[in-house]
């Protein structure tokens, strides 16, 4: 798993790689939270078109990322799929 953080002015934007699970997921948490603490606030964007895979608690984490009012990145049929997922019935992220 791989967790590139790009800044911009005005975004922030977390580009995710290979495969969300396990410590992965504690790992992910603490950078979002670090993020979410940091000043100036800047919008947040999670990019998912490099992940490949993810288990219930990477979900369900992504669910909470998502809830905080930020967005999910995602344009293949796979990361589609599992934003779908997180997303339940509500339409997914380009």
């Amino acid at each position: 798993m791989k967790i590139t953080l790009q800044q911009t002015q005005r975004s922030k934007t977390l580009k995710l790689e290979g495969k969300l699970v396990g410590p992965w997921v504690e790992e992910l948490e603490r950078t979002w939270r670090g993020l979410s603490a940091s000043r100036p606030k800047k919008y947040l964007q999670v990019d998912l078109r490099g992940l490949t895979f993810l288990d219930d608690r990477g979900k369900e984490l992504l669910g909470k990322i998502l809830s905080s009012g930020a967005d999910l990145i995602a344009d293949a049929p796979l990361t589609r799929h599992m934003i779908d997922g997180i997303m339940g019935t509500r339409p997914s992220q380009k």
